[in-house]
């Protein structure tokens, strides 16, 4: 049997556009991507979103909603412009001391959420936090001791 080029065009076309209909109607069909991170494998944490699935997209605001996290912390924590910090995106999240070999990144920001929150983190290298973010998790979080340790060795004093 043959097909003509014309019926084989039409032929695709509606099996294309009957595909995404059927996927749109389910909800598998997606255009656009969420800003939602994994929860956390742990049944203790069974609720809470894991802070390693932050990504370099997120906004402050983002993670003040996701999280549960003052806004003004986070700008504070990180020396954001208050006025700004909405809008934030934490990959413009720069290092304030450019002479530092410490950087500070988004895996400060993952390390930060995961200390403010008392959830659980493993950083698979060394992470920095600037001195105003320890400051911040020393008042309002609680640790433990290896985090506490953890914390001291690794904060970037104000320049």
């Amino acid at each position: 049997m043959k097909v003509k080029p014309q019926a084989a065009i039409l032929i695709a076309l509606m099996i294309i556009i009957s595909g995404i209909s059927v996927t749109s109607a389910l909800g598998l069909w997606k255009t656009t991507a969420t800003k939602t991170p994994a929860k956390l494998k742990d049944p203790q944490y069974s609720e809470a979103y894991n802070p390693a699935d932050i990504r370099g997209s997120y906004t402050f605001s983002d993670l003040s909603k996701l999280y549960n996290i003052p806004i003004e912390d986070l700008s504070a924590a990180f020396g954001v412009d208050p006025a700004k910090a909405s809008d934030f995106k934490c990959k413009d999240l720069e290092s304030p001391n450019g002479s530092s070999q410490n950087k500070i990144g988004l895996t400060s920001i993952k390390l930060f959420v995961a200390y403010y929150l008392g959830l659980p983190y493993n950083p698979t290298e060394e992470i920095y936090l600037p001195e105003a973010a320890a400051k911040i998790l020393l008042e309002k979080s609680s640790f433990t001791q290896g985090q506490r340790d953890y914390l001291k060795n690794h904060t970037i004093p104000k320049a």
